[in-house]
């Protein structure tokens, strides 16, 4: 696929350069000063509210132990983090772990920390939910009924389960995407769905759920005893904290330094728990995210047919990305 698009933009490199070469960017002996703030990108996973308040808090934290000026910028999506990584436009992010795939291959993203789950692990399951009274027991149950992902860049809630409807060809009746966990289960609660995606963690010993059907349980109180896990899947990697390749090496040590002595204070870790249900941060376990690349290639699918517009974006940052090859 990467020597295709390079084949196919080989052309038009030559006036590429000429326009790159002036682009704005910022003098890299600058950045983490006042006049070139470090730029540190955040995944949306909350309201804008919780965003602002939340980011500034990690970043404020960030400064304080670093010396360093930085500035947090809250994304639209985490395709905007990844474009923002390839342009130099940000330098560290908070990513999910589908995007993270594309920072690495894209713009030599290195992941260094992972977010802990709130059960303090770095990993979590895709779980299939359905309703009791459905008489789905077990996912060969789902051949010919109707199944509700939450959306088409989610691990958990989209690509995991595709995998397993793969391997072991279960063949629903109608698939549809929700938009987002809560959705999922909401229509799953109501009966729209006969069964659907969400994310899933071990319940803790005394029974709390820790799963995508736990931001619903106050509004419907008898949600866990009408919606039930009837599987769940492999571990995948919690969203990881990446590092543009390039960035000054001095800077991202002491960025690296600095995200470990706050990954676990209170403070910090109430702002990562109010925007993505973290307990904190941990270094990274840079293996675990392979586990992603074999999802895609048992599924005989380029990163393209999971995440359209993938080749387009390609396309627009050839030249930005090109030399980390």
């Amino acid at each position: 696929m990467r020597r295709i698009i390079l084949s196919l933009a080989a052309v038009s490199l030559i006036f590429a350069f000429a326009g790159c070469r002036a682009c704005k960017v910022r003098d890299e002996a600058m950045i983490g000063s006042q006049k070139a703030p470090l730029k540190v990108g955040f995944m949306p996973s909350a309201e804008k509210g919780v965003m602002d308040a939340s980011s500034k808090i990690i970043t404020d934290e960030l400064a304080k132990n670093s010396g360093l000026i930085i500035e947090p910028v809250l994304a639209k999506n985490y395709v905007e983090l990844v474009d923002g990584l390839a342009s130099k436009k940000i330098d560290v992010a908070f990513i999910n772990p589908l995007g993270s795939l594309l920072a690495q291959d894209w713009a030599k993203a290195e992941p260094a920390f992972q977010l802990l789950e709130e059960n303090g692990k770095m990993n979590y399951r895709s779980a299939i939910i359905a309703r009791n009274d459905s008489g789905i027991k077990a996912i060969e149950d789902l051949n010919g009924r109707t199944f509700v992902y939450s959306d088409p860049y989610s691990m958990a809630g989209y690509l995991m389960p595709l995998y397993v409807f793969t391997d072991k060809k279960i063949a629903p009746k109608l698939t549809t995407f929700a938009g987002s966990y809560s959705d999922v289960v909401e229509q799953v609660y109501s009966g729209k769905a006969d069964a659907g995606a969400i994310y899933f963690l071990e319940r803790d010993p005394d029974g709390r759920i820790h799963d995508g059907r736990v931001k619903l349980v106050n509004k419907y109180p008898d949600m866990i005893d009408k919606v039930s896990v009837i599987f769940t899947s492999d571990l995948i990697p919690s969203p990881p904290v990446v590092f543009r390749y390039d960035l000054n090496p001095a800077l991202k040590e002491k960025m690296k330094r600095s995200l470990g002595l706050i990954g676990l204070e209170p403070n910090v870790v109430s702002a990562l728990g109010a925007m993505y249900d973290s307990r904190g941060l941990a270094v990274a376990n840079t293996a675990d995210f392979d586990k992603i690349r074999d999802v895609l290639k048992k599924l005989g699918k380029n990163i393209e047919e999971v995440v359209p517009g993938a080749v387009e974006f390609y396309r627009k940052h050839l030249w930005d990305v090109a030399p980390a090859y």
